[in-house]
């Protein structure tokens, strides 16, 4: 099953080049502390929509303009439709970001780069991507990397919440994993109530390893539309 890689990178102090060449130059300019997410499923679109609302705590142990997100642009051949709500920083570090295109993801450069930063610093990245459902024979289900394993940096704490829509539940408890691509490592736990769960790691993570969770829901309440149709048609 093709995973979702969500990728983190610090864009230097020296150099504002390309993603690639951030990411390996820059690995050992900060670490992350904390990495955590809140999500609401909805049927805002037939096939699912997700709000996902991240709140990513790094340690610069050098000076840096601020970092790089990088959010898949499909999900099993559907366009995510990702939308951008909003970025902003308790902190304090600069918000204002560009977006460009880069091997399939959409990479959002957020930072200033006639300022530099170090230390703390927290970023809040408030967005929604689509077509996140997939349809089989008996269930549907959604299955999501929270952090992803596109990393180079280790991370101290992965942890989501994920909040379903009314009259929607899961049929059995939410599976978690811990681990690299392919991996299906147990260093996770899953809390779950009526309409809710969450996940977190149990250990840190280390570089290209990311934490994911798969729910499986009852067929019918996400309307499946035909393979050549998408939200954009219907509306």
């Amino acid at each position: 099953m093709k995973k979702l890689k969500l990728l983190l990178a610090a864009l230097s102090f020296a150099s504002l080049v390309a993603l690639p060449a951030v990411a390996s130059a820059d690995v050992n300019d900060f670490t992350i502390t904390s990495f955590a997410a809140d999500e609401t499923l909805s049927r805002q679109d037939p096939q699912g929509e997700l709000h996902i609302v991240e709140r990513i705590n790094v340690t610069f142990t050098d000076y840096n303009h601020g970092i790089l997100r990088a959010i898949p642009d499909t999900y099993k051949n559907h366009s995510l439709q990702l939308h951008v709500n909003k970025i902003s920083s308790e902190s304090g570090a600069a918000t204002a970001y560009t977006s460009s295109g880069s091997s399939g993801n959409t990479v959002l450069k957020i930072g200033d780069p006639s300022r530099t930063i170090t230390g703390p610093q927290e970023y809040t990245i408030d967005y929604t991507v689509r077509n996140v459902i997939t349809f089989y024979k008996d269930h549907d289900e959604l299955y999501w990397d929270v952090n992803g394993d596109q990393w180079q940096q280790p991370f101290n704490r992965v942890f989501v919440s994920m909040k379903l829509p009314a009259g929607l539940d899961y049929l059995a408890q939410p599976l978690c994993y811990a681990g690299g691509y392919g991996e299906k490592g147990q260093g996770c736990k899953v809390d779950s109530g009526k309409g809710a769960f969450s996940v977190s790691t149990t250990a840190p993570l280390s570089g290209n390893q990311t934490l994911t969770y798969v729910a499986s829901f009852d067929k019918g309440y996400f309307p499946r539309l035909s393979p050549h149709a998408t939200y954009s048609d219907i509306v």
